[in-house]
Formats: structure tokens, sequence, C-alpha cells
């Protein structure tokens, strides 16, 4: 006679299961796909909120580097700010209603001249100084025509001239 073995009865993850110290815990299954779950969740209510928050940044301008400023909030978003301010962070840490950097929309050039933003010179090095608008001939150079290596970036950058005009020039800096 032949004795067969019985398959051992599989439990659904979501049992609990009794533990050797007599406690009640989720099945290890259960508790790390619960994780997953949440985390994958978490990831995209931040991502989303991170791109809702972006395209309402480019709607309406761009903050200007943190500055020490007053160190007390007065805003949590830009809906909390006078029409044109934007709530920005400062040297401080606070979010405070600013006015937005200018872009090259704020900007009306001439005809046959366009708008880029080229970074000011500061002492800093190559890019790390602030950028503002600036007009320059439709015909200058840009980083439109330039192809810059792997692991560069093209960045227009004001340069010191002995004549003028003097506009910015494209350069590749690391990225």
């Amino acid at each position: 006679m032949k004795i067969r073995k019985k398959n051992p009865v599989r439990m659904p993850s979501y049992v609990l299961q009794m533990t050797s110290v007599n406690k009640i815990v989720p099945h290890p299954r259960h508790r790390s796909g619960r994780g997953r779950t949440m985390k994958r969740f978490l990831g995209f209510l931040l991502a989303f909120s991170l791109l809702a928050s972006l395209a309402s940044a480019l709607e309406r301008g761009r903050c200007p580097d943190p500055e020490v400023g007053i160190c007390t909030p007065d805003c949590v978003d830009d809906d909390d700010c006078p029409d044109g301010l934007l709530c920005c962070i400062n040297g401080c840490g606070y979010l405070r209603c600013t006015e937005p950097e200018p872009t090259c929309e704020d900007v009306d050039c001439p005809e046959e001249e366009q708008c880029v933003m080229a970074h000011t010179l500061c002492g800093l090095p190559l890019g790390e100084c602030p950028d503002r608008p600036l007009c320059i001939p439709d015909d200058a150079l840009t980083c439109d025509n330039v192809d810059c290596l792997p692991g560069y970036t093209c960045i227009m950058q004001e340069v010191v001239c002995i004549t003028t005009p003097c506009y910015p020039r494209p350069f590749c800096v690391p990225e």
C-alpha cells in the first residue's frame, strides 16, 4: 500500500501568521507587496505634483537665485502671492512672494533681432552667474549653431569687448 503525502496547505498571503513569540503579524509577502504598492503610489504622486508645479512655473516665469532676505514665510505656493509674484525660496530657506526673473518672453527685441538668455559677468566660472534676456542680431552665433562634445552643454555668456556692439557668445561648459 502506497502512502500519499498530503500537499501542504497553502495559505493566502493576506492571512496572518503566528510567530514563535505568540504575536500575530502580516504574512511577509503581503507586507512587502503593500509597501511596494505604497512606494509606487507615492512616487507617482510626487512625479505628478512636480510636473504640475513645473508647468505652472513655466507659465508664470521662474524664481531668482535665493538671496538672504526676510526670514519668515509668507506663502506656500504661487496662488498665495499677488498677481505677477512667485512663491520662491529665499536665502533663509523660507518661501516668500518674489518678483520673477525676467525671461525672453518679457523682452520685445527690435526687428531682425532675437532674444537669448545669457549668463552675466560676475567673476565666477562660466555658466555659474545668473542669466538675463538679451537681444542679439538674428545672424549672431548662438547655441543653436554649436555642437558641444558629450558631457558638455552650450550656454550663452556675456563677454568683455573693446568695441561695440558686443553680444554674448556661445560656450561649451561641463554638465
